[in-house]
């Protein structure tokens, strides 16, 4: 940590996620506080998908983020 600079200390900062995996993982939230359970699921099964779907890993710039979404 101490060898760098202030620019990788900010970046360090930041979380970035695509945006599809992003949508999917709002919708299980919001479906979630909703009360909806099989909506919730059908959320976390479709980002679940998304994420491990070969057509998909040339559009998922930040993969390690997006697994961070699928939880433990």
């Amino acid at each position: 940590m101490a060898l760098r600079d202030h620019n990788e200390k900010q970046w360090m900062d930041s979380a970035e996620v695509d945006a599809r995996p992003f949508l999917h993982y709002l919708q299980y939230l919001t479906y979630g506080e909703l009360g909806e359970r099989e909506k919730q699921l059908n959320s976390l099964l479709v980002l679940h998908s998304y994420i491990f779907d070969k057509r998909n890993q040339i559009n998922l710039y930040h993969y390690e983020t997006a697994l961070n979404l699928l939880g433990p």
